[in-house]
């Protein structure tokens, strides 16, 4: 109010959270975030290790606590997190760093196991609906996995490729391939009379016939019209 106030005139009081062990709380949110239970548990696992170490007083160690706690049921979904809330009131109860590391630890493997299964969800449903896109445009030539990306997804390519290989358990182009010889082989199978070229089209290789038999020959052991041959004479 009208005075000078200077660095010198300001007297820093030591706190308890300038002494204490600097971990990374992002990467501890982060593991919870998305689901990493071993990151979570090893995070909590030093910071007790810490706290048991350095013996700080029970009313410290109840503060930084309940600090941590808020910040993780803030990880949690909408609906539980009122819940979670009130289990604040087991704290008062808390004698020890064991209960403590107990509660919160239980607490974060809840959410993170949540997140985890909804994670995974999200992500099968995004290879369903790959899958579902490849069954429904399979005539197309320009199918490919970057265009599936940026055009219906709007993801990064790289993702999404690495994401269906761990779902679908091989990569987007060998199960293009391996789904155009399955449907070619549905349709030679189907229809009494067909012509090859006309099961190329339909399997998205109208403008590579040649390439479409030799993919097949590679898949089955036959040319299209070989294998078409012995299924007539079976």
């Amino acid at each position: 109010n009208g005075s000078i106030i200077s660095v010198n005139d300001l007297h820093k009081e030591e706190s308890y959270f300038d002494n204490i062990l600097l971990l990374d709380h992002e990467d501890f949110i982060f593991s919870i975030r998305s689901g990493n239970i071993s990151e979570v548990k090893q995070y909590l696992d030093q910071f007790f290790e810490y706290l048991k170490k350095e013996k700080y007083d029970i009313n410290l160690v109840k503060s930084h606590c309940l600090e941590i706690y808020m910040s993780v049921i803030r990880q949690a979904k909408r609906e539980m997190i009122d819940e979670l809330f009130q289990r604040i009131i087991y704290f008062k109860d808390f004698s020890n760093l064991v209960q403590y590391k107990v509660f919160i630890e239980s607490i974060c493997v809840e959410i993170a196991q949540h997140n985890y299964d909804r994670t995974k969800e999200t992500q099968s449903d995004v290879i369903r609906k790959v899958i579902e896109y490849v069954e429904k445009n399979l005539s197309e030539e320009s199918i490919s996995l970057s265009k599936i990306a940026n055009d219906v997804f709007y993801m990064n390519p790289d993702y999404l490729g690495k994401l269906f290989k761990k779902e679908a358990g091989e990569k987007f182009s060998s199960y293009l391939v391996n789904r155009r010889v399955e449907k070619a082989i549905e349709i030679i199978g189907s229809q009494e009379e067909v012509k090859m070229i006309t099961v190329a089209e339909e399997v998205g290789f109208g403008n590579n016939p040649g390439y479409f038999s030799k993919l097949f020959k590679k898949q089955t052991g036959f040319t299209p019209s070989e294998y078409k041959s012995n299924l007539l004479l079976s």
